[in-house]
């Protein structure tokens, strides 16, 4: 650019002059601000990228049937549109205490009390026990995690994602995606329980 490409003539051996010194404070200045304005277009990029993949998981979410397909819809989408390499999906409270996502509110509250009970989505590494929990034989191929409690005026369960990649849910990433992704989830999973429940009466 400009800057770049002006010359200044030297000032006497040992001596800066005071236009070299603006100069070379004016290039500094520019350089950083051209690095942070690449790194406010490449975040704006990643945000229109989450924004459509929000709206395609809203789409698939609204053509799910049953609390089944809900579960299996949001299972296959964070793992195919959001790469996450594992997902569990766990719910309290359901009448078969046998069901895939089964999870008891005991269990998590022992090991994830303070983010259910805060409602916080949280992003980084979680301890040995944690990982096991959640994503049971693939637990030591974990090491980084999202976990979103998933609640209305209750606590609900819970939605995490797991990656080999210690570095895709790290704790300096913002969690209003998540929290998006977890009103989504709840929202589609009451729903199909409510009807579910409508239709047994």
């Amino acid at each position: 650019d400009l800057l770049d490409a002006m010359e200044i003539p030297h000032a006497p051996q040992g001596t800066v002059s005071l236009v070299q010194r603006q100069i070379s404070s004016l290039r500094d200045k520019n350089h950083e601000l051209t690095r942070k304005l690449l790194d406010l277009v490449a975040i704006a990029r990643e945000n229109e990228k989450l924004s459509s993949q929000l709206h395609d998981f809203s789409l698939a979410l609204i053509e799910a049937d049953s609390l089944d397909d809900v579960l299996a819809v949001s299972r296959n989408q964070l793992i195919e549109a959001f790469k996450a390499d594992f997902v569990k999906i766990g719910l309290f409270g359901m009448k078969d205490p046998n069901d895939v996502h089964a999870s008891s509110d005991e269990d998590a509250n022992t090991l994830f009390g303070s983010l259910i009970k805060a409602k916080r989505n949280f992003c980084g590494s979680l301890a040995d026990e944690q990982n096991e929990y959640l994503f049971g034989e693939h637990a030591s191929e974990v090491e980084s995690v999202a976990f979103v409690p998933l609640y209305t005026t209750r606590v609900l369960g819970f939605l995490a994602m797991g990656s080999r990649d210690i570095a895709k849910f790290h704790q300096g990433m913002g969690t209003l995606f998540l929290g998006q992704l977890g009103e989504l989830v709840t929202h589609a999973i009451v729903h199909h329980q409510n009807f579910s429940d409508d239709a047994k009466r």
